[in-house]
C-alpha cells in the first residue's frame, strides 16, 4: 500500500508518462476478425490489469490504451468467408448493370425520362444532366456508366436515385407488366424490375448470410456462377477477400459509442484485392470521423497487390494458359492502357484516388482522412507505373483543351460521346494527380510519383486530331511503356496474380 501511495504522490504528468508506457505496445493493436475482437501486433491478449489496481487509476486510464494504441485492420481471406464475399461481389455488380439497363434503355423507351426526370437530376446531380437530357430523346446505347468518366459511386449513385424516382410513379407498375423489355432486359427472363429497383446495400458492410440469400432471391432467375454467359461472375477457383475498411467498419459499429471516442488512430492495410468496388469504401467511415473529430484513418492499398490486379484481366481468363501464352499475349506484365481505368474501364488507380477525394464533399472532416499508395517496396517500378498516370492526366487536359472545352455540353450525344474515348480518363483526375506530385492532397505515394508531362505539346498535335485519332495516338503511346514487370523483392507478376488462386494445379510456372 505504501508503494501505491508513493506512486500516487507522484505529478500527475510523471504517472501519465508511466501509463503511456506501460500501456503502448509495439505495433499497436490489431482486429481478429474472427472474434471481432483486438490483440497485440504479436498475437498476445491485451494485458489491462494495472486498472484493477485502484480506482484512481482506473479513472486515470480509463481510455488510454485505445489512445496510445494504433488499431490495424487487414484485407480478411476466410474459407467459412469466401463464397459469401464472391457472391456478395457479384450481386453488387449484377444489381448496378441491371440497374443502369432499366434507367438507360427501359425508362427511357417507356417515356419515364421526362421534364420531372430532368428537374431532379438538375437539382441532386447537375453533372449527370447531359445524360439525362441524351435520354429524352432516345436511351444510350452504352449501358456501362463508366463511360461518363464521373467518380464510379456517384454515377452509381445517380442511376439508384433516379431509378427510385421513376418507381414512385402511379402508373410504374403497370407500365413494366405491359412492356416485355422491364421483364426481358436481356436475352432470357429477368428478375422482377421492383425488387431490383428497391434492393440498396452500402457495398463497404458486410453481409450476413441472410442478406446474401435475400439478393439471390431478388436477382432470381439469374445465377450467380461463372459461365460463358456471366464472365463476371462468381469463380469458384478464386480467393475472394473483404476489405480492411468493411473490417473496421462492422469493428466499429459493434463498439460502445464510448469505446469509438476513445480511438485516436486506425491504420487499414489493403494489402490484396477485396469486393464490392473497395475503392469507395472509405464513405462508410465518414461518419464516425464525424463522430470523433480525434481520430485520424489512414488507408494503406498495395499498388502491386489490390490495386493493379483489380485493373486487370479477370483470373479466371487466364489460369490454366500455357506461360507461352501467356507471355505471347502479355499477360505476364502490366500493360500502360489498365493503369489508369483498368482493363474493363474500372478498378484502375484513378478509381482509388478519385473515390478518396470525393470523401470530402460527403462530410469527411478535414485531416481525417488519408488514403497512401503503397509502392514502398519496389519504388522505382511503382514510380514507372505513376509515369503512366502522369502521361494520362497530361493527355486528358490536353483531350479537353482540344476537345471537350470546344463542345456545346446542350449536345448530349457528342458530349456522351466525347467522354467515351480513352484518353478522357475522369473528370478531375489531371487535377488531383498534379495535387499529389505537389503533396498538397490527402492522396499520397511513398515513392516519386513520377515526372509531370508537357501538356502542350500533345495540345500542338491534338488540335487537328479527330476522336477516333485521339484514340489512337493515345494507345500508340501507351505502348511504349507497356512492358512494366515487378523486380525483387516481389515475385513475378504472374505469381503476384496466383496469390489469389485457391488451387493452382494446371498453371505452368515461370
Amino acid at each position: 500500500m505504501s508503494q501505491l501511495s508513493g506512486f500516487n504522490s507522484l505529478p500527475r504528468e510523471l504517472r501519465d508518462q508511466i501509463y503511456e508506457d506501460y500501456f503502448a505496445v509495439e505495433g499497436g493493436y490489431v482486429h481478429n476478425h474472427k472474434t471481432n475482437r483486438l490483440i497485440t501486433a504479436k498475437g498476445q491478449n491485451i494485458d489491462l490489469n494495472i486498472r484493477l489496481v485502484s480506482r484512481q487509476i482506473a479513472a486515470e486510464t480509463r481510455s488510454l490504451a485505445l489512445e496510445v494504441n494504433t488499431i490495424t485492420f487487414s484485407t480478411v481471406f476466410d474459407e467459412d468467408l469466401r463464397e459469401r464475399a464472391g457472391h456478395f461481389n457479384t450481386l453488387l455488380e449484377m444489381i448496378a448493370k441491371l440497374k443502369a439497363v432499366y434507367l438507360l434503355r427501359c425508362s427511357s423507351r417507356s417515356g419515364f425520362v421526362d421534364k420531372e426526370v430532368r428537374d431532379y437530376a438538375e437539382e441532386h446531380f447537375p453533372e449527370f444532366l447531359p445524360v439525362v437530357e441524351a435520354l429524352q430523346t432516345s436511351y444510350v446505347a452504352n449501358s456501362n456508366s463508366n463511360v461518363w468518366k464521373e467518380t464510379p459511386s456517384r454515377s452509381r449513385q445517380f442511376i439508384t436515385s433516379t431509378l427510385n424516382t421513376v418507381a414512385k410513379r402511379p402508373c410504374f407498375k403497370d407500365t413494366i407488366e405491359r412492356h416485355h423489355y422491364w421483364m426481358r432486359p436481356g436475352s432470357e427472363p429477368g428478375p422482377d424490375p421492383v425488387a431490383v429497383i428497391s434492393h440498396e446495400h452500402s457495398p463497404w458492410t458486410l453481409p450476413s448470410s441472410e442478406t446474401i440469400s435475400a439478393m439471390r432471391e431478388t436477382m432470381s432467375p439469374y445465377p450467380v456462377e461463372l459461365s460463358r454467359r456471366r464472365q463476371g461472375s462468381y469463380w469458384t477457383g478464386e480467393k475472394y477477400r473483404f476489405s480492411a475498411a468493411t473490417m473496421a467498419i462492422a469493428f466499429l459499429g459493434s463498439i460502445s459509442t464510448e469505446t469509438r471516442l476513445s480511438i485516436r488512430k486506425i491504420l487499414l492495410l489493403e494489402d490484396h484485392t477485396s469486393v464490392a468496388w473497395p475503392e469507395c469504401h472509405g464513405q462508410g467511415l465518414v461518419t464516425y470521423c464525424q463522430e470523433n473529430l480525434k481520430l485520424r484513418i489512414e488507408r494503406r492499398v498495395d499498388l502491386w497487390r489490390a490495386c493493379l490486379p483489380s485493373a486487370s484481366t479477370p483470373l479466371h481468363a487466364i489460369t490454366g494458359r500455357a506461360l507461352a501464352y501467356l507471355r505471347e499475349y502479355k499477360y505476364d506484365r502490366i500493360a500502360a492502357s489498365i493503369v489508369s481505368r483498368g482493363e474493363m474501364g474500372h478498378g484502375g488507380v484513378a478509381d482509388w484516388i478519385m473515390e478518396a477525394l470525393a470523401l470530402e464533399s460527403l462530410g469527411m472532416p478535414p485531416k481525417s482522412f488519408t488514403l497512401i499508395i503503397d509502392g514502398a517496396a519496389v519504388p522505382e517500378n511503382s514510380t514507372q507505373i505513376f509515369n503512366v498516370l502522369q502521361r494520362d492526366a497530361a493527355w486528358q487536359k490536353a483531350y479537353q483543351r482540344c476537345v471537350i472545352d470546344a463542345i456545346d455540353c446542350q449536345n448530349a450525344p457528342i458530349w456522351l460521346a466525347s467522354r467515351e474515348n480513352n484518353a478522357y480518363i475522369m473528370r478531375g483526375f489531371s487535377e488531383a494527380l498534379q495535387a499529389i506530385t505537389d503533396d498538397k492532397s490527402s492522396v499520397k505515394c511513398n515513392f516519386s510519383p513520377g515526372l509531370v508531362q508537357d501538356v502542350d505539346q500533345v495540345v500542338a498535335q491534338g488540335r487537328s486530331w479527330n476522336d477516333a485519332e485521339w484514340l489512337v495516338n493515345w494507345r500508340e503511346m501507351g505502348e511504349l511503356q507497356a512492358d512494366i514487370h515487378t523486380s525483387a523483392p516481389l515475385p513475378s507478376w504472374l505469381d503476384i496474380r496466383r496469390e489469389d488462386l485457391l488451387d493452382e494445379e494446371g498453371v505452368e510456372r515461370v
